[in-house]
């Protein structure tokens, strides 16, 4: 197994196993490294332009998404730039894995930057 491997596995185990963490799970912003591993699979994704990554990627990715909005209103840390690289991923691989981002951006729009 390559290093670009494990890495990509890492950073998904990372955001996947965020949702097990109680407090996590209620302020995902809380822990700065779900924002290092959203970047990195990021990074890996557009780097390897492989559609099958990015498919195994977006549900982890989409749920850190929801449980991030979902948590604004309790969270004491910023998520705007948690929010960000997520929004950046939906928009750069949205066609890939059909996920329109509109709903996803007015989210961002009417409860972060209305903060």
């Amino acid at each position: 197994m390559s290093d670009r491997d494990r890495n990509w596995d890492f950073h998904l185990r990372t955001i996947s196993n965020s949702s097990r963490d109680s407090n996590l799970a209620t302020d995902p912003a809380a822990d700065s490294s779900l924002l290092y591993s959203v970047k990195k699979l990021y990074e890996l994704c557009k780097e390897e332009k492989n559609e099958d990554l990015v498919a195994r990627v977006y549900p982890h990715i989409n749920k850190l998404f929801q449980r991030s909005v979902a948590s604004l209103s309790q969270s004491r840390t910023s998520n705007g730039l948690l929010l960000l690289a997520i929004l950046q991923f939906f928009l750069d691989f949205g066609e890939i894995v059909l996920h329109d981002a509109d709903l996803s951006l007015r989210t961002f729009f009417r409860s972060c930057l209305s903060r």
